[in-house]
């Protein structure tokens, strides 16, 4: 589990896990060329850069994270029936993750420090001239001799 900064505020993100999922996409075309170049496009969009596999979506809107999509697979479906009806199909399965976020506030802190300050006979005696301040109030709690 990981937390970031994300505002003034207190808050702060809590990356834990990840989501992972599978993208299933069927292309049709009738002509067997038109498919090729339809898959040509789909391999493209997914390799924009050549210094990573896949290609990576920035999400703004979700804390700034970002969504990383692969392709994984790439089968051409030929079949007797799909070439009665003149259909040309590929199927492609791309791999998807996405870092899930939580914006959680953390408690402030309520640490309570004591300071004294006076000059007396010895550092025990509650009577030798203290003055106690508590911190987080700024009040004077005890005033001694």
């Amino acid at each position: 589990m990981t937390l970031r900064p994300v505002t003034d505020d207190g808050y702060e993100l809590e990356t834990g896990s990840e989501l992972q999922l599978v993208v299933h996409l069927d292309l049709y075309e009738t002509d067997p060329d038109g498919r090729t170049a339809l898959v040509a496009m789909v391999e493209d969009a997914l390799l924009p850069v050549n210094w990573m596999y896949g290609a990576r979506l920035e999400l703004g809107h979700y804390f700034g994270m970002h969504a990383d999509y692969a392709l994984e697979s790439v089968t051409y479906i030929d079949s007797a029936q799909s070439a009665k009806e003149r259909l040309r199909i590929a199927h492609l399965e791309v791999s998807a993750s996405v870092p899930v976020v939580r914006a959680v506030k953390l408690p402030e802190n309520q640490t309570r420090l004591r300071t004294s300050v006076g000059v007396g006979q010895s550092l025990g005696d509650p009577n030798s001239g203290v003055v106690v301040v508590d911190s987080v109030s700024k009040n004077v709690v005890r005033r001694g001799r």
